[in-house]
């Protein structure tokens, strides 16, 4: 008797951190394994738009093996070498939920995301020195532009200087912490301090996007995919890493909770605004609605306080994080 299993993943343009919330807007990069045992079915690809009047689906992914563990490897694997860029996805939560012991051992039921939904996103995980190596290696390498003659002195990356090599500096930002490195390059090995610790970190290509990293006296595999220049995703140990860079005296706006400044959490339509000019609101009280992906949200006041500007109008198409409403703060 056949134990063929068959599992299907869902990509969605969704934030899993921040209440699943639908994302909108364009595809830059869509790359899905290319093997016989993963199907993919998609209706978009690479430049097309995930618009705010439909559902925000990307992709079907299905994997089959002859029984749930090879499957569940095969899943794995098949999660890991998708590469969406341009939205926020569900690539990470589908990771992590699929390394969970209860889909391991078929303990699934409608409840698990309500008892254990902090548990699956793990915001607050200590960061793997892995990536950490992993995503300086790649940002400094990318960073540096090889002239035409691989022999000429401006080929060198090692910091040389009189008296001693100059460090480079590496602010990197994962799961909203930065880290800060300070970083020298002896040919291609790249030598920095963490926590103590004194690391030497070479990161070999292999057959893209997976790659090589010697750190110290060990060896691992683990995938790197490009969102532009400023942001990596690293799958290491079935989880993936959101990892930014921060260039030096980068400009960070203040917003969010307690800042008095409403964003958008989303793209949508403006549908109702309930506030006036110079009126006093009070926390948790509502002070917008926007319809999106079939959906109406309701926008609320984080601070006591009185409207100082209303930067949209009723019917106003507006993107995510844009400006919505000012409070000043009592």
């Amino acid at each position: 008797r056949s134990t063929l299993q068959n599992w299907l993943s869902v990509l969605y343009a969704e934030d899993a951190d921040a209440g699943f919330l639908p994302d909108s807007g364009l595809l830059s990069q869509l790359q899905f394994p290319l093997t016989h045992d993963v199907r993919v079915d998609t209706g978009v690809d690479s430049g097309d738009r995930v618009s705010v009047h439909y559902d925000p689906m990307i992709a079907k992914l299905i994997v089959h093996a002859d029984d749930r563990t090879s499957c569940l490897a095969r899943l794995q694997s098949a999660l890991a070498q998708c590469h969406i860029a341009g939205l926020v996805t569900n690539l990470g939560f589908l990771q992590q939920l699929a390394a969970r012991p209860e889909f391991e051992q078929a303990q699934v039921d409608t409840g698990l995301l309500d008892r254990s939904l902090d548990e699956i996103l793990d915001s607050n995980a200590d960061v793997p020195i892995e990536v950490i190596a992993a995503a300086a290696h790649t940002f400094l390498t990318d960073s540096i532009q090889t002239p035409n003659d691989p022999a000429s002195i401006w080929a060198l990356r090692d910091g040389w200087r009189i008296g001693r090599p100059a460090p480079q500096r590496m602010e990197l930002e994962l799961l909203g912490r930065r880290i800060v490195l300070e970083c020298s390059w002896q040919g291609d090995d790249l030598h920095f301090g963490y926590q103590g610790q004194n690391l030497c970190a070479n990161l070999s290509s292999g057959n893209e996007p997976e790659r090589s990293l010697r750190l110290n006296d060990s060896t691992h595999r683990l995938i790197v995919h490009h969102h532009g220049t400023a942001k990596l995703d690293i799958v290491w140990n079935r989880r993936r890493w959101s990892v930014w860079r921060h260039r030096r005296f980068e400009a960070v706006e203040s917003s969010g909770e307690g800042s008095g400044r409403i964003l958008a959490p989303m793209p949508g339509k403006v549908i109702q605004l309930a506030v006036q000019h110079d009126e006093t609101v009070t926390r948790g009280q509502t002070v917008a609605l926007i319809e999106a992906m079939k959906m109406e949200l309701s926008i609320k006041a984080e601070v006591n306080g009185t409207i100082k500007a209303i930067a949209v109008a009723e019917g106003e198409l507006i993107e995510a994080e844009a400006l919505m409403i000012e409070i000043e703060p009592e």
